[in-house]
């Protein structure tokens, strides 16, 4: 018995069928990365907001360049109304730990020391600002609640 040829053509099919099957196997086992929790920044110079991913080190505006610092908004329920609550920064006067001889312990340091907070009309402190006052009058914490960009309220607002 004579063998039968295969068509180039078909094998090409099947090669990139195969190719194709190998690719969506190895997606759906590879972990599911989770994105970035992203934030409220608004620029110390120009007061441009927007919003954009969590980072450690300082952040430029988009727009001037100038610096940008992070600003907590919060849902007052009472009023049904977000609001600006208080706005962070790094402090530059923070004494940083380098890691110095074998087996020495940090200096103890307070995440206090670490930010700067201010609320809204006032100065640059290391206290963090633990009673949110909405600018309806609500000073009830229970009715306050953080309302961060990816919130349900925002996108309630927003529509």
């Amino acid at each position: 018995m004579a063998e039968k040829k295969q068509n180039p053509v078909t094998m090409v099919i099947l090669l990139v069928v195969i190719a194709i099957s190998l690719a969506f196997v190895v997606k759906t086992l590879m972990p599911k990365r989770s994105p970035k929790p992203k934030v409220d920044w608004i620029c110390e110079e120009c007061e441009y907001t927007f919003i954009a991913p969590i980072q450690t080190e300082s952040k430029e505006c988009p727009k001037c360049g100038g610096e940008v610092v992070r600003i907590y908004y919060y849902y007052d329920n009472v009023n049904g109304e977000i609001f600006e609550a208080y706005r962070s920064k790094p402090n530059p006067e923070a004494q940083k730990y380098e890691p110095g001889k074998e087996g020495e312990a940090p200096p103890p340091m307070m995440f206090e020391e670490m930010v700067l907070y201010k609320v809204l009309g006032g100065e640059w402190t290391k206290k963090r600002p633990m009673e949110i006052t909405s600018p309806k009058g609500v000073t009830d914490q229970s009715e306050l609640e953080y309302c961060p960009p990816t919130s349900d309220k925002r996108k309630e607002k927003a529509d």
